[in-house]
Formats: C-alpha cells, sequence, structure tokens
C-alpha cells in the first residue's frame, strides 16, 4: 500500500521545519512504535489487563547507525475484571532517546537497539525507562522511504509520587508491536571543483 499524498505532504512539512540539521549532515527521521502492552509486575498484573502503547517521535542521526530522538509516549492498561478500577490505568509523557542501528552487509534487515527516558503523568509524576530491540525492513525504493519491523520493548515506570490512597509502587510493562519510519536519506557532498585549465 503506497502512503497517501497528505501523508508524504506532512512529513516533507516537518523536514522542512528542520532543514538546517538535515542540510548540515544529520538525516532526519520520523518514527511510531504502537503495540500491545502486558503488565508483568505485581499488583499490576492483578488489577489490569492487556492495553496498548504508542510512542511517536523525530530523531536525527548524528553519527551512522546512532539516533538521537525526542518522543511522546502513550500507556494504557485495560481494568481487570472483577477487579478494583472501573477505568483503565493511563501514563503520558515525554521523553529524550537514543537507538543505534546496525547495518548489515548483504541483508535488508536492519536490527536496531535503544533506549528512553520520560517525564510521565499517572496519576502522579512518574519516570518511565523504556529499552527495546527490533528489526525493520526498508519498503521497496520505488514506493516510499520507509520501514516496517516487529519490536520488543520494556517498559519501567518508577512510582516516584502519587495522590494520598494511590498506590505508587514500581510497574512493569512489557510491549510487543510494530514499529513505522520514515527515514530521510542524507544530504551528499558537494561535487569537487573541476581542475584549474591547464
Amino acid at each position: 500500500m503506497r502512503p497517501s499524498a497528505a501523508f508524504l505532504a506532512a512529513l516533507a512539512a516537518l523536514q522542512g521545519t528542520t532543514g538546517l540539521a538535515v542540510a548540515e549532515g544529520f538525516p532526519l527521521s520520523v518514527r511510531t512504535t504502537p503495540g500491545v502492552s502486558l503488565p508483568l509486575s505485581e499488583p499490576q498484573a492483578s488489577t489490569f489487563g492487556a492495553g496498548f502503547d504508542l510512542q511517536v517521535g523525530a530523531a536525527l542521526e548524528l553519527a551512522p547507525g546512532l539516533d538521537v530522538e525526542a518522543h511522546a509516549t502513550y500507556v494504557l492498561l485495560s481494568p481487570s475484571d472483577p477487579g478494583p478500577y472501573t477505568r483503565p490505568g493511563t501514563a503520558l509523557g515525554l521523553g529524550l532517546g537514543a537507538r543505534y542501528r546496525v547495518v548489515l552487509d548483504g541483508t535488508r534487515a536492519v536490527p536496531w537497539f535503544g533506549a528512553g527516558l520520560d517525564a510521565m503523568d499517572s496519576t502522579g509524576f512518574r519516570l518511565l525507562l523504556t529499552p527495546a530491540v527490533g528489526v525493520q525492513f526498508p519498503l521497496p525504493e520505488d514506493t516510499a522511504p520507509v520501514q516496517l519491523g516487529p519490536f520488543v520493548r520494556y517498559h519501567h515506570l518508577f512510582g516516584l509520587a502519587a495522590p494520598a490512597g494511590y498506590d505508587s509502587r514500581d510497574a512493569s510493562i512489557l510491549s510487543l508491536g510494530l514499529s513505522v519510519e520514515w527515514r530521510d536519506a542524507p544530504t551528499p557532498p558537494p561535487p569537487p571543483p573541476p581542475p584549474p585549465p591547464g
């Protein structure tokens, strides 16, 4: 399926707003990683069921294979039935992260690993640590500069502060999902000047 014209136009606009960084040799990428979330720790595993999470971010490739990004993260866990809660458990925040892509010769697969740290609002202020691994496969070059692939991400939500009456213990959550990434091509160096006339 080819990306819609509106989607490509939005990416072009985003690239235009960051043209200085790209022009200086730092390729831009935009990535989203929707996934299915499963609580691992107690008491979350007893009071919540499966849910979903979404991370959306933009990154610059500061060195070959090394991306540094800013992103937004949302996590939702459905309430267990029966259980003490009638509403889902949620966390929303902003953070920074880094990722390293391993480019292998002779294959289209691009393994990667990385981690992020987010400031989250989840019934009080919390920190979220998100190590992750995955692999991506670029689409054919005649479609779009997009890469797709599965990933596994671990969420560790530190219980730092919560109002009285709320559980503020740490939470561990596993996420399985699909990474979708648009990558800009690096700006080629200018051609060398012509030799002086002899």
